[in-house]
């Protein structure tokens, strides 16, 4: 007896359908601007980095590169950073002895003379290395029936385990005032395994070393600088209301841009729709007010979110999100503009 085909009702079809949808929500990736850990070493313009005590690892270069090189905004340095060859000129000039410790107070000065707002000093406290050894077990297959292993042995391969640490501090002195601006301990380690039968080697200690330094430098700058950071936001792709046909394709066109990463032409229908349908669907003035929030005109932005949220009938998610999130975006922005000053 032939089984006839079962057959699913059509509205669980319609809710297979819709759940399968319902995880398909999509989202536009924003950036936005968030101020420094540390906020008066963030409105520091000038900086003159010393030689770091005990320093063998070349930690006071690595921080100098990373701090020369520092771009909030492409081709906009954030920090003047005396040349160490200025620096070194100045010791020379001023014959002071700064092979191993360098007194501070004047480094301080050396600072003042090369027109630096603040002095970067610190050293390295360890710098450590082990190698362990250790056996790892491997299966060779002798034998084989088509793809099924019918004899094999077994045997173990000589390895070696090699750990790496340093630890530092950091040091951040306003010239003019002479107080402390800043100071961090870091302690770094890394580990590396590597076996007789295995292709490279592992990495010298001296490498992992610097390896461990860069990290140190990236966080020292990392704390000390505003910077910008990507987060994902959610977009409303259907409409609440109903308007005309015209309308819902302008709407349907103006998602298909964004998601297109085309943001200018759907901001600017969405802006066509807003007007246009005298702010009555609260999807376009969400959608709008992402818009604005991608440009970074946050007060727009709020004001949008806050007119969707007074003509939503109920709790939307998105709408309600956006609104916690707005106030932090502007007030970290505003934080991180302060710390910059005129720059």
């Amino acid at each position: 007896m032939a089984h006839r085909p079962h057959l699913l009702p059509v509205s669980l079809l319609a809710l297979l359908a819709l759940l399968l949808l319902s995880g398909c929500t999509p989202k536009i990736t924003i950036e936005a601007l968030e101020p420094a850990e540390i906020s008066q070493a963030a409105a520091t313009q000038s900086v003159a980095i010393s030689p770091f005590e005990r320093d063998r690892v070349g930690l006071a270069d690595r921080l100098t590169a990373l701090m020369a090189a520092y771009e909030l905004h492409p081709g906009e340095r954030y920090f003047r950073v005396v040349e160490r060859d200025r620096i070194e000129l100045l010791l020379e000039e001023q014959r002071l002895q700064h092979s191993g410790l360098v007194d501070e107070s004047k480094m301080v000065e050396i600072g003042r003379l090369a027109g630096a707002e603040a002095l970067i000093a610190g050293g390295i406290s360890s710098a450590g290395s082990s190698d362990s050894s250790y056996r790892e077990e491997r299966t060779e297959c002798l034998e084989r029936d088509g793809r099924r292993c019918v004899r094999e042995r077994r045997y173990s391969v000589r390895c070696t385990r090699r750990e790496v640490d340093l630890s530092a501090q950091i040091r951040m002195v306003s010239i003019e005032q002479g107080e402390l601006i800043a100071a961090r301990s870091y302690d770094e380690g890394a580990a590396w395994s590597h076996c007789q039968d295995q292709s490279g080697g592992l990495p010298s200690v001296q490498r992992g070393h610097a390896l461990l330094a860069d990290r140190i430098a990236q966080a020292f700058v990392a704390a000390i600088t505003p910077r910008f950071y990507s987060y994902d936001v959610e977009l409303i792709d259907k409409l609440d209301v109903s308007i005309p046909k015209p309308y819902a394709d302008q709407f349907d066109a103006a998602i298909d841009f964004i998601k297109a990463d085309r943001l200018d032409r759907g901001k600017m229908k969405l802006a066509n729709l807003h007007r246009s349908t005298a702010g009555e669907s609260y999807a376009i003035a969400y959608n709008l007010g992402l818009m604005h929030e991608a440009d970074g005109e946050l007060e727009q932005a709020r004001a949008l979110y806050r007119h969707a949220d007074s003509i939503a009938t109920s709790p939307v998610e998105a709408i309600s999100t956006a609104l916690m999130r707005i106030d932090r975006l502007i007030t970290q922005r505003d934080e991180a503009l302060s710390q910059m000053g005129n720059r």
